[in-house]
């Protein structure tokens, strides 16, 4: 979509795996960003593991005693993450083309990141980016659709934009085979 080059936009595995020199420096890290709107487009297990390790990440500033992960490892509480993350966590919103009823993620994942606090927006698309004053991305405009002999045509007056100050792109992998024969 026009605006996917600005400041502020990520693949998934540059979020979820950052491998890169700028980030190996202490740059252009999306974990060190914390956005505190955050934006995640899919609708596949891959865009819900961004979505929550985005809202865990985000805000959490004041986590109790019993919160912290030595409590798990020395198994005196059970740890629930969806609670404090949806006490303190970022705000997240994972917008997918497929509705929630037909989105590519399991079941239970879907469930755990509504259980975290994490808004799913179905059944629309991303038509392009906002740029801010700053040059970053402050909101992705999206639209109701449908597809029409493979063709996806967006209705007329159902554009909004959804703020956000960190945008997440987990849509797809390809897998490259070369040199695997």
């Amino acid at each position: 979509v026009p605006g996917r080059e600005l400041e502020g936009i990520y693949a998934a595995l540059e979020f979820l795996i950052p491998q890169n020199k700028e980030v190996q420096q202490g740059k252009a890290n999306p974990i060190n960003v914390k956005g505190k709107h955050v934006i995640v487009i899919g609708g596949g297990d891959t865009s819900i593991d961004v979505a929550t390790v985005a809202r865990r990440l985000g805000n959490i500033t004041v986590a109790t005693e019993s919160d912290r992960p030595e409590h798990i490892i020395a198994g005196q509480v059970a740890h629930d993450v969806a609670a404090v993350s949806a006490r303190e966590g970022a705000e997240v919103i994972l917008v997918s083309r497929a509705t929630i009823d037909k989105m590519n993620a399991n079941k239970h994942e879907i469930e755990q990141a509504l259980a975290e606090g994490i808004e799913i927006i179905g059944g629309v698309t991303p038509i392009s980016v906002v740029k801010g004053a700053d040059g970053r991305a402050t909101a992705l405009r999206v639209a109701e659709f449908e597809v029409v002999k493979g063709e996806t045509i967006i209705k007329a007056g159902t554009e909004r934009d959804i703020a956000g100050d960190l945008i997440v792109s987990a849509i797809g992998q390809a897998v490259d085979f070369t040199g695997f024969d």
